[in-house]
């Protein structure tokens, strides 16, 4: 959180320099809208027109079509998040920071957005995010940097039980199947 946050320019960074040459959008773990008001009324806080193909194909595709009249308060905490998630996307920004942006969502649905989000990053966005799904993460992105429980950091073009080892500071195997992958960690001693 404390990265993207950075990353994002809302927190200075502890040392050096934060450099930003494109717009960007930040969307918090934090799951609520502090006062209700109709879903569509929220998807119009990012100043964008919602008519418009592109923004209207990213309303469908989250499953948030049918509950544009409804208010923040009379959905679901998954509804809501996937609000959330498509105010961030329909902003203006090609360089999206989301942190933990599926967890009110169910397993199913959390495969489906992350389709949307490669479709998304297909388009020239970037997404940069937080996630501790780490078998979705294997399926849909394409680098990984983790942070360590040293707050060291390490980037990686895969997701390899080398990589999870150093970031967990325990030994894992990997195992692919049907393109989805297994995780067997091995105990502690």
């Amino acid at each position: 959180s404390t990265l993207l946050k950075t990353l994002a320019g809302l927190l200075p960074p502890h040392s050096g320099v934060v450099q930003r040459f494109v717009q960007t959008t930040y969307l918090s773990q934090s799951n609520q809208i502090h006062w209700p008001l109709p879903v569509r009324e929220v998807l119009q806080l990012s100043g964008m027109d919602l008519e418009t193909a592109l923004n209207a194909a990213m309303i469908t595709n989250l499953g948030i079509d049918h509950i544009l009249e409804k208010y923040t308060n009379e959905i679901s905490h998954g509804q809501l998040a996937r609000v959330r998630l498509c105010r961030s996307l329909i902003s203006p920004g090609l360089v999206h920071f989301l942190d933990e942006p599926f967890a009110a969502l169910d397993p199913p649905d959390r495969s489906e957005i992350f389709s949307s989000l490669r479709k998304l990053c297909d388009q020239g966005h970037t997404i940069v995010m937080t996630s501790h799904d780490l078998e979705l993460c294997y399926m849909f992105a394409n680098s990984f940097l983790g942070v360590n429980r040293d707050n060291a950091l390490k980037a990686s073009p895969k997701m390899d039980a080398d990589f999870l080892s150093w970031v967990f500071h325990q030994r894992v195997r990997v195992h692919n199947v049907q393109e989805q992958i297994m995780l067997k960690w091995e105990q502690r001693g």
